[in-house]
This record gives structure tokens, sequence and C-alpha cells, in this order.
């Protein structure tokens, strides 16, 4: 973990990070990101966000632009390195592969070799669930140096940064060996091609139908009681699935709604049976069932 240079010890102890435009294949410029593995945590978001993310601004003629016309620009700082931290902490460090961090004109997907338990889906992955990491003593280290909570909350915290920075949510997948956590930047763009082209260097789909438990319950509740969700009533659910203490005004500030809607969503979600107030006057927070 704190080794200048674990490279020479653990083959594949690195970061690599590609430029691959608009299709994949061979990438149009690279870096290989070493160091403790705690500085390849920061500096593999620094080179992000200085060379591969630049700030949104006129692109110069014959460029690539990041985040193309009506996408949503980079991703929430915060939520890639959450996920650069996640991908470091939990890889198989027997594989001899690095972390990779693919950048395209419209995401940007970080892969680790190494996935939680195969009971687990992705829709398992982003629910409430316990910490189970692949490797407890470097984890064990990094929550003595309170670098992580060592509760399970990665995905969690990822989430919510979207959801605050107003961007769509990422998608992540579980492979047989693999973990990947792809954000969109220009969700048009994502859903129609370029991920499962032909050439490009994640040629699986990625599994879009694998949603939160919390989610899934939900509209099969609301399908038992001949009624359904609107958008926003599974976006506050999600939000309060994740912290159960926010407030309407919070809610209704990040998702862009009135706080009317928001507490319509409330009383709609509680008449399913789906959160309940819980708690003292001070201290009442909401419970998702």
């Amino acid at each position: 973990m704190l080794h200048n240079r674990p490279h020479q010890y653990i083959p594949g102890a690195t970061v690599r990070i590609g430029f691959f435009g608009s299709h994949g294949g061979t990438p149009i410029y690279e870096d290989e990101v070493f160091g403790s593995l705690i500085e390849q945590v920061h500096s593999t978001v620094e080179l992000l966000f200085e060379k591969y993310l630049p700030e949104e601004e006129p692109a110069p003629r014959g460029t690539y632009r990041l985040g193309t016309a009506g996408g949503h620009g980079r991703p929430p700082r915060d939520a890639v390195h959450e996920a650069v931290l996640n991908a470091l902490a939990h890889k198989n460090y027997d594989s001899g592969a690095p972390v990779q961090v693919s950048v395209f004109t419209d995401r940007l997907c970080i892969d680790n070799v190494g996935r939680p338990p195969r009971t687990w889906t992705a829709g398992a992955l982003l629910g409430r669930h316990t910490s189970r990491p692949n490797n407890p003593n470097f984890v064990a280290a990094l929550r003595s140096l309170g670098i992580i909570d060592g509760w399970g909350n990665g995905v969690s915290r990822i989430r919510m940064s979207c959801m605050e920075a107003g961007t769509p949510e990422p998608i992540f997948e579980l492979r047989d060996d693999e973990t990947m956590v792809c954000f969109p930047m220009d969700s048009d763009s994502l859903l129609t091609a370029s991920i499962t082209h032909a050439n490009a260097i994640n040629a699986a789909p990625v599994a879009r139908a694998d949603l939160p438990e919390v989610q899934q319950t939900a509209r099969a509740r609301a399908t038992q009681q001949d009624t359904s969700l609107t958008l926003n009533d599974e976006k506050v659910l999600a939000m309060l699935d994740i912290d159960g203490r926010l407030t309407a005004p919070r809610i209704a500030k990040n998702l862009n709604i009135s706080e009317s809607t928001v507490r319509r969503s409330f009383r709609r979600l509680r008449d399913l049976g789906l959160i309940d107030r819980v708690g003292s006057d001070k201290s009442e927070f909401w419970q998702v069932q």
C-alpha cells in the first residue's frame, strides 16, 4: 500500500489510462500511473481531470470533445475518486493486470480484475450491503488511516455524488472475474452505440437491466396495487435508500424539482409501504422497507 514502487514486486500494481475517442480499439494516447497505491488514487484523478477530462471550453479544431452536444460533461470528481479507490482496494493482485481507466468521448469506464461475491448481482451492489473486501488487510489499513469507513458505502457515495451534481448515475457491471463502473458523459450517445462497438475495448454490453433491489421491490409492489411510480418517485426512493436523513428541500435541490413534488413522492411511497418515518422528533429519518 505504501511502497513507492509496488509494481517491481507485484506485477500490474499500477493504473493505466487511455483515451479512445469515439470507437475504442487502440488508444489515441495513454499514461501509466506508478507510486504507492494511495498515491495512485490521487495521481490518477489529477491526471484524468487535467488531461483527459478538461474543463468545458470551445474545443480547438480537429481535436476530440468530451461530453458532446447535449451531453452532461464530466462526472463529479468525488465520484471518480471513490471509484478509483474502490478499484484499487478490491482488485485481485494475483492477476498481474493493472486497473484500466478507459476514456471515450461519451463515457469514462474504470475496470478492475476482481469482483464481489458471485451471489451478488449489480442490483445488490447498488443497494445496501455489508463490506466484503477481496483484500481484507489492505482495506483494514485504509480504514485505520480514515481513508474509507469500512461499511460498504463506497457505491452509495458514488451514486449520491452523481445525484447531487445532477449527472447520470454510473452503470455498474459484474463479469465473471471483473468489475466495471461506467460514468456516462453523453447519455444519448451512450444508450445507442459505442459501448458495444465491434472495436471497442469493452466489447461486452453494459448490463442496464440490473436495478437496485429497492427499486425492483418498489416496482413490484406498485404493480401489485394496480398503480405505478413516477420517475421522480423512483429517484426520491433511491436517494432515501442511500441516506434516510435527507430532507425534502435538499432532495428537491438535488433533483431540480419542487419541494411539493418531493412531498407528494413521500406520501405515495409511504402509502405503498416502501418507506416509513421512524425515530424521535429531533432524530427522525426515513427508513426504506
